[in-house]
């Protein structure tokens, strides 16, 4: 987990490689993290756009991978839209799980770690806080990410 300007990214460690979500702008961190385990980066999954802050989507794309979002981004870019509950293999027995979450943005999507089946994690970006939920008021449009 890193957090960075209010966001906080995750990178999973899978055995081949790695996956992150919500990756910062600066993915610097997250470079030494991968140089530190000499692990590559796999794919990326992104919550939702992000107006409170500047993803790190054009270095991961630059690096050829595959940034998934969920089924009502439009984000303009090359990307992966995965359908309602539609499930990215990860390898390994593990998969990630689109969940439409619309609320603080439109087109939100939590997504669900599943390994083997079994629910295990649950990305939620902005979408959900302990003791909070995501405010609906700071929709974002793509331009803002470029």
């Amino acid at each position: 987990k890193l957090e960075s300007l209010s966001i906080m990214s995750y990178v999973l460690l899978l055995e081949d490689g790695l996956v992150l979500v919500d990756p910062t702008r600066d993915i610097e961190p997250l470079e030494a993290i991968s140089r530190r385990l000499k692990k590559p980066f796999k794919s990326a999954f992104f919550t939702h756009f992000h107006a409170d802050f500047v993803a790190g989507h054009t270095e991961l794309l630059a690096m050829g991978l595959d940034i998934h979002f969920g089924p009502d981004a439009h984000p303009g870019f090359k990307a992966v839209n995965l359908a309602e509950h539609e499930q990215a293999q990860l390898g390994g027995g593990l998969a990630m799980k689109a969940m439409a979450t619309p609320g603080h943005t439109p087109e939100s999507t939590c997504f669900l770690l599943l390994e083997k089946g079994k629910e295990v994690a649950l990305f939620t970006g902005d979408t959900l806080f302990i003791n909070a939920v995501g405010r609906p008021d700071l929709a974002a449009d793509i331009k803002v990410s470029r």
